[in-house]
């Protein structure tokens, strides 16, 4: 009797464990701005700030403040980053920092050493299946994304978005809003559901 099982596919992702110094000076900003943002947010749950690193240089960053499931702080960021950037504006890294409220990003001495293990790294925020959507769907026009995400320690995990967002389904592209003359793009599922067909412009 031959088995169910026709073939078994592995993934490869990628996480590097890094110290912040050991970032290049656009992924470093990136993390900085994050950082700085996450002071600022009020969220009751979850205060989580977001840089973004255009591929021209640019940092665009900010944080959660409501409770919602389309105003995480990769919605907003991306949402802002494509509102004060030019049209046709590529995300390059995107970094994250965040923590429940009362706690701090940052709060261990101790630095992992080479011997963790993945399981054992707490980034305290992830990216949310949500998110990784958003910003799939936002990013059509690059072929991938770094993604940053600080730990307690104060060292990062880089990673990609393929590596966090394998196979991505998208059925339309974010609707993109037009506002003071520029196009961003509009954070409302139910927006996205009445725009399924997309408008391309990503």
């Amino acid at each position: 009797m031959k088995p169910n099982k026709v073939q078994r596919f592995r993934i490869e992702s990628t996480f590097d464990l890094m110290e912040i110094s050991a970032l290049s000076s656009d992924e470093r900003d990136a993390v900085d701005a994050a950082l700085r943002e996450q002071l600022k947010s009020t969220n009751p749950k979850w205060q989580v700030g977001v840089g973004i690193g255009a591929a021209t240089g640019e940092v665009i960053a900010t944080y959660n403040q409501d409770l919602g499931p389309d105003k995480h702080a990769e919605q907003v960021a991306v949402s802002e980053f494509y509102h004060q950037l030019p049209p046709g504006s590529q995300i390059k890294v995107l970094a994250l920092a965040g923590a429940r409220e009362g706690e701090k990003v940052i709060r261990c001495d101790t630095p992992y050493g080479d011997d963790v293990e993945f399981k054992d790294v707490d980034c305290s925020i992830w990216m949310c299946g949500k998110c990784l959507e958003f910003v799939y769907d936002c990013s059509a026009n690059v072929s991938d994304i770094t993604i940053i995400l600080v730990a307690v320690t104060g060292q990062v995990l880089k990673t990609s978005l393929r590596s966090l967002f394998p196979r991505p389904h998208s059925s339309f592209t974010v609707p993109l809003a037009e506002k003071d003359g520029k196009l961003y793009p509009v954070p409302s599922t139910q927006e996205h559901k009445g725009n399924a067909s997309g408008n391309g412009a990503h």
